[in-house]
């Protein structure tokens, strides 16, 4: 289990010196007032993630992870609030990462889904999302919808994907537009036997920034149904 030293020094006096264990440095990712974790969930977590022969680890290029988008939309003159769903996918051509659309939620925002298969997605794509688009919330997600036609560039895209084939033609048709980005999460399902999810809390606290306020035992939970209830991912 490997330590950290943190602390600084100024002209060779050194001020708040402390070994961190990785343990320590992992709890303190937790939103100590969430009420949707267990000190016992935490501990067995946390235990299997430093584990000195296993010790679990986080793959950025990795499946497993998402990122949902919580967005203030304008659809056919109306505001409505829904959510995008993310996922890093690296380019098989270039081996490049970038972020695509995965999904949607409240897909009952469209009364109907659109039958005609969206005939404009290209096979040489020409618009990417950067892999480092979370580090700023997602705020070229407003520029990839202005280009309508593009968007599907951004997609992990299947005309037989009713509804992400609507959402293109939407946009497309300029009845739908992205207005703002009101907050992120992410969905983790890369540590075995367990799903947390990352969230943004500010507040005058060190208990503050990106923090784990939600913590899943999978032993206790149907994944596929959380998968689609919670990102409304099927099959993925």
């Amino acid at each position: 289990m490997g330590t950290w030293t943190s602390g600084c020094s100024i002209n060779g006096i050194s001020f708040f010196k402390k070994n961190i264990s990785r343990k320590e440095v992992i709890y303190s990712l937790f939103n100590l007032r969430s009420t949707d974790w267990s000190e016992s969930q935490v501990e067995a977590f946390i235990n299997q993630a430093v584990d000195n022969q296993c010790p679990t680890f986080l793959d950025f290029e990795a499946d497993g992870w998402y990122a949902k988008v919580n967005c203030e939309v304008n659809f056919q003159g109306q505001p409505r609030q829904t959510s995008l769903v993310l996922k890093i996918r690296k380019d098989q051509a270039t081996g490049g990462l970038e972020w695509v659309i995965v999904s949607m939620l409240n897909p009952e925002l469209f009364s109907e889904f659109c039958p005609e298969r969206f005939p404009f997605a290209k096979a040489r794509r020409t618009t990417f999302l950067s892999p480092m688009s979370h580090g700023t919330n997602f705020g070229a997600l407003k520029r990839i919808f202005e280009e309508k036609i593009n968007l599907t560039d951004c997609m992990e895209f299947n005309p037989t994907n009713d509804l992400l084939n609507t959402l293109a033609w939407e946009v497309y048709s300029g009845n739908f537009q992205l207005t703002r980005i009101n907050a992120v999460e992410f969905h983790f399902f890369q540590v075995p036997n367990w799903i947390f999810v990352i969230k943004q809390v500010a507040r005058e606290d060190f208990n503050t920034g990106w923090l784990v306020p939600e913590l899943y035992d999978v032993k206790e939970l149907d994944v596929t149904n959380y998968k689609k209830e919670c990102l409304n991912l099927k099959g993925d």
